[in-house]
C-alpha cells in the first residue's frame, strides 16, 4: 500500500509518497503526543489489534516523516525518511517484531472488518519490508522523484506559523544538503552490485540541477517556504527612492519603506544589492513582526545558498563524473540488463498491480487493448472530421490549432465547467459523496514550466484543507481541448477526489486505511470514472470523447511499453516509436512518459489493470444480482472499504452480492 499524497498525477500522484534517499544518523523519535491519534485504529473492536495497529501506525510515521507532516503531524518535520544501511536495518527489525505480533494473533476470532483491517497491515508490513529489501533506492537516478524534483515539495508542505516550526523547516532543509550529499555513498553501494541508472535518466537529473543552480539565490522559488503568501517585486537601483516607491504604491504611504526594509534585511545588504533582487511585500495580515519574517527569511536563505546549492553542485558532479560514464545506454534502459532485473521486474509488477499477471500476460493484454481502442478512436475520428486511419487522426489533432487552448484562463473555465457539471451529476450513482470540497487551481508559476499537466492534491481533515485540482496553465497553446474534460473527470470528480475523500472522511475505519492505499485501485478507479462520466452524459461532445479515448489508449500502450522495456530488452527509441504509433501524445510527451516507466518500472500498469479489475467485479456483480442490482450500492461497497488490493477488493464485493 501506497500513501496518498499530493503527487503530480504524473500522473503523481500521485501520487504518492516514496522517499528514496538517505539521511543523516538514525535518531530516536520523540516521545508519541497524546491525543495526537486518538483513532488510529479507528473502530477497531479486537483490543489487541487495536494496541498494534495504533503501535504500527505510529512507527509508519516515525519512518515515513514527510509523510507524516503531510497530514498534519508536526512530530517530526525536521526530520527525513532515513535510508543509510544502519537506518534500514533498525527499521527491518521493528518490522520483524511487529510482524510476529500480528502473525501470534488468533485472526479466526476478529470480525469481519478487523479480521480485513489486520490482513491490510499485514501486507503493508511485508511491502516495507520488500521495498527495503530491494534498495532501489540505492542506485535509481530519477528526474521525477529525485532530491532535485523534490526541494520545491519539500518547501511547501511544512507548516511556518509557530518559531518551532520554523526551527524545524530550517532542521529538514539541512537535512535535504545532508541527504543529497549520502546520494553519493548509496550510488557506490549499487555500482558494487553491477545496479546502474540509465543514461537518460543521469542526463535529465544533472539538466534539472543545472537549471536549479542557474538560478540566483536572491529568485530561487524555493523562497516561497519563508514568503507566507507574501509577494516578490523587482527592486531597482538606488534603494531609497526605490523603496520609498514600492511603499507608496504598496500601502499609500512612502513611510512604511522601513517596514520594507526590515522584512527584507538579508536582501538589502550591499553585495546582493549590486547584483540586483526582488523584496517581499508581507501578505496582509501576516502573524509575523516584520523583523521576526526579515530573519526567517534570511535563515531561509543561507540554507538555500550555503546548504541546498553546495549539495545539489556536489551531486551534480558525482552524476557526471562517477555515474554518467557507466550508466546504461539507451539500447539497455530496462531493467531487464541488470543482474536478476526480470525477475526484479516481475515481482515490481506483482507489487504496483497487486495481481498475479505476469509480464507476459500484461504485455498480450496492451496490445489487445490497445487494438480495440485505436479501432474506436478511428470510427468516432472519421465522423468528427473524414479521417480514415490512425496515422490520419493523428495528423489532424497535431496540425489544427483550433484544438488547442489559447490562453490559461480558457484552461482553468474549462476545468471549471467539468466539475461543476460532475458534482452535479454524480449524486444519481453515488450513495455517499465526500464532504470535502475539490477546487480547482492553477500550478505555480514556478513549478508550471517543469511540472505535468494537472494533478490532484487531497484534502487534510486534520489541517482543514480542501481538495484541489491543480491545472497546468503554462504554454497553453500546447495543452489539447479534446483531453481536458476526461482529465478532470480523472482528476477530480468522480476520480481520484471523490475517491479519496470519502476514504479520508471514513472516521470508524484505522487511520492507515484512510490514508494509505494500493496504486491499482487508486488509479484504476480514476480510469473508471473517466468512463462513469461519459455514463453520465458528461462529455460535451464527440471532440472530447475522443479524448476520453486518447487518454485509454495512453494507458493501454503503457502496458506495452513498461514490459517491453523492462522484460522484453525494447531499446528506448523502440518505446518511443511505439507511442508515436499508437497514441496521440506529442512528441515531447512521449519521451517523458517514457522516461517514467523507465524511472519506475511497473508502476504505470496500476491504471488500466486497475480500472479493468474494477470494470469486471461490476459486471460480475450486475450479473449475479440481476433486477436487484444498484450501481449507487455497488459504488458504495467499493468506496467504503478504503483502497483495498484488488484481490481483496474482490473478496468483499464477493462477500456483498452474497449478503445481497
Amino acid at each position: 500500500m501506497r500513501p496518498f499524497r499530493l503527487q503530480r498525477s504524473i500522473p503523481l500522484a500521485l501520487l504518492l509518497v516514496s522517499a528514496l534517499w538517505a539521511c543523516r544518523a538514525f535518531e530516536a523519535p520523540p516521545p508519541a503526543e497524546v491525543g495526537l491519534w486518538p483513532d488510529a485504529a479507528g473502530s477497531t473492536r479486537n483490543e489487541t489489534l487495536s494496541q498494534l495497529i495504533d503501535e504500527g501506525w505510529q512507527g509508519y510515521l516515525r519512518a515515513h516523516p514527510e509523510f507524516a507532516s503531510y497530514l498534519g503531524d508536526a512530530r517530526f518535520n525536521g526530520q527525513l525518511t532515513n535510508r543509510t544501511p544502519e537506518a534500514k536495518e533498525a527499521r527491518r527489525a521493528e518490522l520483524w517484531t511487529l510482524q510476529e505480533r500480528f502473525k501470534a494473533l488468533d485472526q479466526g476470532k476478529l470480525d469481519d472488518e478487523d479480521g480485513l483491517s489486520a490482513r491490510l497491515f499485514g501486507e503493508l508490513i511485508q511491502q516495507e519490508l520488500d521495498e527495503l529489501q530491494r534498495g532501489l533506492d540505492e542506485w535509481s537516478v530519477d528526474p521525477l522523484g529525485g532530491p532535485q524534483a523534490e526541494l520545491l515539495a519539500r518547501a511547501v508542505d511544512q507548516p511556518a506559523r509557530t518559531s518551532h516550526e520554523r526551527e524545524q523547516l530550517l532542521e529538514r532543509w539541512s537535512n535535504m544538503a545532508l541527504v543529497i550529499r549520502r546520494l553519493g555513498d548509496a550510488h557506490r553501494r549499487g555500482l558494487s552490485r553491477g545496479q546502474v541508472a540509465p543514461a537518460v535518466l543521469v542526463d535529465k537529473t544533472i539538466a534539472q540541477i543545472d537549471r536549479i543552480l542557474a538560478t540566483p539565490y536572491w529568485d530561487s522559488p524555493l523562497l516561497v517556504a519563508a514568503a507566507a503568501g507574501g509577494r516578490w517585486v523587482p527592486l531597482g537601483n538606488g534603494e531609497t527612492e526605490t523603496l520609498a516607491a514600492i511603499a507608496s504604491r504598496e500601502y499609500g504611504d512612502g513611510r512604511k519603506q522601513d517596514l520594507l526594509r526590515r522584512v527584507n534585511q538579508r536582501f538589502l545588504r550591499g553585495e546582493l544589492r549590486a547584483l540586483g533582487t526582488r523584496i517581499l511585500i508581507p501578505a496582509a495580515g501576516d502573524a509575523l513582526e516584520p523583523d521576526e519574517r526579515g530573519r526567517f527569511l534570511g535563515a531561509v536563505y543561507d540554507r538555500i545558498e550555503l546548504e541546498i546549492y553546495p549539495a545539489l553542485a556536489f551531486y551534480r558532479s558525482l552524476l557526471e563524473r562517477e555515474i554518467r560514464p557507466v550508466a546504461r545506454s539507451d539500447e539497455k534502459a530496462g531493467l531487464v540488463w541488470l543482474p536478476g532485473g526480470a525477475a526484479l521486474y516481475a515481482e515490481l509488477a506483482r507489487h504496483h498491480t497487486g495481481l498475479p499477471k505476469t509480464p507476459q500476460e500484461i504485455h498480450a493484454y496492451g496490445l489487445g487493448r490497445l487494438d480495440a481502442i485505436q479501432r474506436e478512436m478511428v470510427q468516432l475520428a472519421g465522423r468528427l472530421w473524414g479521417t480514415g486511419d490512425f496515422a490520419a487522426l493523428r495528423s489532424k489533432v497535431e496540425s489544427d490549432p483550433a484544438l488547442y487552448f489559447q490562453s490559461g484562463a480558457e484552461i482553468l473555465a474549462s476545468a471549471q465547467s467539468a466539475l461543476r457539471r460532475a458534482e452535479l451529476a454524480v449524486p444519481a450513482v453515488f450513495r455517499d459523496l465526500p464532504a470535502a470540497r475539490c477546487l480547482v487551481t492553477e500550478i505555480p508559476a514556478h513549478e508550471a514550466p517543469d511540472s505535468t499537466t494537472a494533478y490532484y492534491q487531497p484534502p487534510s481533515l486534520e489541517r482543514g484543507l480542501p481538495g484541489r485540482y491543480y491545472v497546468n496553465t503554462f504554454a497553453p497553446t500546447t495543452r489539447p481541448r479534446y483531453e481536458a474534460e476526461a482529465l478532470a473527470f480523472h482528476e477530480a470528480v468522480p476520480g481520484h477526489h471523490t475517491q479519496i475523500a470519502i476514504a479520508a472522511e471514513r472516521g470508524d475505519l484505522p487511520a492507515f486505511r484512510r490514508h494509505l492505499g494500493s496504486t491499482a485501485y487508486v488509479e484504476g478507479w480514476a480510469l473508471y470514472a473517466e468512463e462513469l462520466a461519459d455514463e453520465l452524459g458528461l462529455y460535451s461532445d464527440d471532440l472530447q470523447r475522443l479524448g476520453k479515448l486518447s487518454y485509454q489508449a495512453w494507458r493501454a500502450a503503457r502496458l506495452v511499453v513498461d514490459t517491453g522495456l523492462h522484460n522484453d530488452g525494447w531499446s528506448r527509441a523502440q518505446a518511443i516509436g511505439f507511442m508515436r504509433d499508437h497514441t496521440l501524445l506529442s512528441q515531447a510527451n512521449i519521451e517523458n512518459e517514457v522516461d517514467r516507466y523507465i524511472a519506475w518500472p511497473g508502476q504505470a500498469l496500476a491504471y488500466e489493470l486497475g480500472a479493468a479489475e474494477l470494470k469486471k467485479l461490476r459486471a460480475t456483480a450486475k450479473a449475479s444480482l440481476g433486477a436487484s442490482f444498484s450501481l449507487a450500492d455497488f459504488h458504495r461497497e467499493v468506496l467504503r472499504h478504503g483502497a483495498l488490493p484488488l484481490p481483496l477488493l474482490g473478496e468483499q464485493v464477493d462477500r456483498w452480492i452474497q449478503r445481497r
